[in-house]
């Protein structure tokens, strides 16, 4: 069955975009966490906390603890993650044209960010931020995180057909 890429207005696309940019952004936040844990000791909040001391100027240490830092710094990831699946939800043309799912092009969305942000940008913004953070799980965060937006996106869009 063909697929077809139908017109929306500006705001509807910034809304659904967001939206499916916040799930990625939570699953790029979980991801983190999970990986704090089995890595850090126990450690849940130290990564999340590293993006939050871009703001708050805070040092972090081995062993830091759900404040301000972990706050700024999930509000900070929830917002880039918005803003990117507004992105993705302008891509969508190319995506029906080359055949994939959201998912998929997602997570090569994912790669792509990564590679921009983390691995080229964060070192620009903070030198000492990037060296504390671990580059591959971040790498790994970013293909949840851009799987996850996909998903959410195609989920968005279908329950919208069926409303209609």
């Amino acid at each position: 069955m063909a697929r077809s890429y139908e017109q929306k207005k500006a705001s509807t696309k910034f809304v659904e975009g967001f939206t499916a940019g916040l799930v990625g952004g939570l699953a790029f936040i979980v991801v983190l966490m999970i990986v704090d844990v089995l890595m850090r000791a126990g450690d849940i909040f130290y990564t999340v906390s590293l993006f939050g001391s871009l703001f708050t100027g805070a040092t972090i240490s081995s062993s830091t603890g759900a404040g301000a830092s972990f706050l700024v710094g999930a509000l900070l990831l929830l917002i880039l993650f918005g803003l990117l699946g507004i992105g993705l939800e302008f891509y969508l043309p190319i995506i029906y044209r080359l055949g994939f799912h959201k998912a998929i092009f997602g997570a090569i969305y994912g790669i792509l960010i990564w590679l921009m942000v983390f691995f080229f940008g964060l070192g620009v913004i903070n030198q000492n931020v990037a060296s504390q953070a671990n580059i591959w799980v971040l790498l790994a965060g970013s293909i949840v995180a851009g799987a996850a937006t996909g998903w959410a996106l195609d989920l968005i869009m279908s329950r919208k057909k069926e409303v209609r």
